[in-house]
């Protein structure tokens, strides 16, 4: 099953993408807030995928700060209800 995401930005606010190089599924768009940018970075995370320290820190030598890494890390937990518990490690 392929996932579909995405980062959408509101028509009167300046944005733009931001291509990042990973084989990470990720979608990154720089917003202007004011006088800042900021740069909101989408990881999708298939189910069973490994990552590792050293993929983040690819991912966060390319952003500028300041930045936000949010998405589905398809990573279980009891503290919202899944009945098992995983972590990102665990994978």
């Amino acid at each position: 099953v392929l996932g579909v995401f995405g980062v959408f930005g509101y028509v009167d606010i300046n944005c733009k993408q931001i291509n990042l190089k990973t084989h990470f599924e990720a979608i990154t768009i720089s917003v202007q807030l004011n006088e800042t940018n900021l740069n909101v970075c989408n990881l999708y995370l298939r189910n069973q995928t490994k990552i590792k320290l050293s993929d983040i820190k690819n991912i966060t030598k390319q952003l500028s700060k300041p930045f936000i890494i949010l998405g589905d890390f398809n990573v279980h937990c009891t503290i919202w209800g899944s009945e098992k518990k995983q972590t990102i490690e665990a994978r």
